[in-house]
Parts: C-alpha cells; sequence; structure tokens
C-alpha cells in the first residue's frame, strides 16, 4: 500500500494526497493559513467551531444557514444560501469567513435535476 505524501506549501497551505490501496486514485487534502479544509480544492467541513447557527426559512424552505463564532452573532464562521425552483435546490453559495471576519473563499454550487426531480449533476466553482 503507497504511503501518503505530505508537502508544506509554504506560506499558504498544507497538503497531504492519500491514495487508494491499488494507487488509481487519490484524494488531496490541504489545510489553509485562514482554517480552510479543502478535498481536490473544494472546501469541507466537518465541523464547526463551538458556534451558533441561525436558520432563515421562507415557508417550508431553507434559505440562508449562518454559522456564528458564539449567540452574540458578531464574527461569521459559515453562511450558505439557497436558491430553489419548485422544491429544489438550484444553487447553493456558501461563504467561509477568516479570523478577521472577512470572506477568505466563496463556493458556488449548481445543482441540475432531470424531468424526474432526481439530481444529475453538481457543479461547483471557488473563489
Amino acid at each position: 500500500m503507497p504511503k501518503p505524501e505530505y508537502t508544506f506549501g509554504g506560506d499558504t497551505h498544507s497538503d497531504l494526497r492519500i491514495y487508494s490501496p491499488d494507487e488509481t486514485k487519490s484524494v488531496l487534502i490541504s489545510l489553509t493559513n485562514d482554517g480552510v479544509l479543502t478535498a481536490n480544492g473544494i472546501p469541507i467541513v466537518l465541523e464547526y467551531r463551538a458556534g451558533y447557527e441561525e436558520v432563515v426559512y421562507s415557508g417550508n424552505k431553507t434559505t440562508n444557514v449562518t454559522i456564528w463564532t458564539d449567540n452574540t452573532k458578531v464574527q461569521k464562521i459559515r453562511e450558505q444560501a439557497f436558491s430553489y425552483s419548485g422544491n429544489n435546490i438550484t444553487q447553493v453559495i456558501t461563504s467561509y469567513y477568516d479570523g478577521a471576519g472577512v470572506v477568505s473563499k466563496t463556493m458556488t454550487e449548481i445543482i441540475v435535476y432531470d424531468a424526474q426531480g432526481k439530481t444529475t449533476s453538481i457543479t461547483r466553482s471557488i473563489v
């Protein structure tokens, strides 16, 4: 079995590449200085710090989810905005905030459905 490869990305990030046992697949896990964990460049959230979650609804649909550092709601950790077509979520915009409260990364996900309402594709872009 191949061993994981660790690389230090200078002043911006650290990487860990993990291989499948047959070495046909791999995933690159990165941690940036602003605390964003990514898998193959896509931000992932395993859990959020002991924070305060605020959920906003429009009717029976979730429109926004904001994770704050605490219940004073002074500093955001992450914020998501959801767009719908009928009952299907068609777009999710996730903003990640650094320790100074500034957006450090934004991920936009576009979700496409077939005529039966099953997901056919999810396109992600990160800025």
